[in-house]
């Protein structure tokens, strides 16, 4: 009797175990399968808002570069086609008429005043001013992320007389390609600093690249329209030219993408608290 109690409770010990151990092996399986439907989806729902660019072109360094040499290598970036663009965001935008698009940051919206001329008392460089929709207040905006305020200083510039006014100074790319045609009726004068500021329009945008001696921008082409915008920059991937293999690119491009999807969790329970 004592042998067969011994035995069976061998057998339900081992039976135990056994349940104990299925049931380790189901959950870690279900735990691998939960993530990759869950990253399945996410990469679902991230290609159908999101696209891939490689970017080519100097305008926008060094934020963002192009290949040079072979010691720099280009970048790319993906882009959310169904955010919504705010100042100081960096957008892909396709212009009418254009089979390629072009990557710049935007800089003022509908209602925005702007103003580009050099300032005495910021080592006579070229700052943008601006009164922004709303407010009443003329804000000369520092843009610590274009490539050099001493180059731009060096680009030369127009200077505009008005009738009962002073001459003004713009920077000569802005005013000889855009502001010097059939659009002064746009300008506003702004007693504030005595200085003609552009109004943009309903659904205007004006945008530069940062590499302001490099870049065919809004000073060039005039204000673009909301319209126009692709979709808003929301990752910078870098060195993914010179990936030596696809699925080397394969995973730059799903670290970046994890990342991103990481850190936008991490700023979600950052706002919840």
């Amino acid at each position: 009797m004592e042998n067969m109690d011994f035995h069976n409770f061998k057998e339900e010990r081992n039976e135990k175990h056994y349940y104990q151990a299925l049931k380790i092996v189901c959950g870690i399986f279900g735990t691998i399968f939960s993530i990759f439907v869950v990253f399945m989806i996410a990469r679902l729902f991230f290609y159908i808002d999101f696209k891939y660019y490689t970017v080519s072109g100097p305008s926008m360094q060094p934020t963002i570069n192009e290949s040079i040499s072979n010691l720099e290598t280009r970048d790319a970036v993906f882009i959310n086609k169904k955010a919504e663009a705010k100042r100081g965001d960096i957008v892909i935008i396709q212009l009418p008429g254009y089979s390629k698009t072009i990557i710049k940051r935007l800089i003022a919206t509908e209602g925005d005043e702007i103003c580009i001329r050099r300032y005495p008392e910021y080592n006579n460089e070229y700052r943008l001013s601006v009164k922004y929709a709303g407010s009443e207040k003329i804000e000369v905006v520092y843009e610590d992320y274009i490539k050099s305020y001493e180059e731009w200083k060096n680009v030369g510039s127009y200077s505009y007389s008005y009738e009962g006014g002073a001459a003004v100074e713009y920077e000569a790319n802005f005013f000889n390609n855009y502001l010097n045609k059939d659009n002064m009726n746009d300008f506003v004068m702004l007693e504030e600093d005595g200085c003609l500021y552009y109004k943009l329009g309903a659904g205007q945008i004006f945008y530069m690249g940062d590499n302001r001696l490099r870049s065919a921008d809004a000073r060039a082409n005039g204000p673009g329209k909301e319209d126009y915008i692709v979709g808003v920059v929301k990752i910078i991937m870098r060195d993914v030219v010179d990936a030596k293999s696809e699925v080397e690119l394969w995973w730059k491009k799903f670290t970046a993408v994890m990342n991103y999807f990481f850190d936008e969790i991490g700023n979600f329970f950052a706002w919840s608290y």
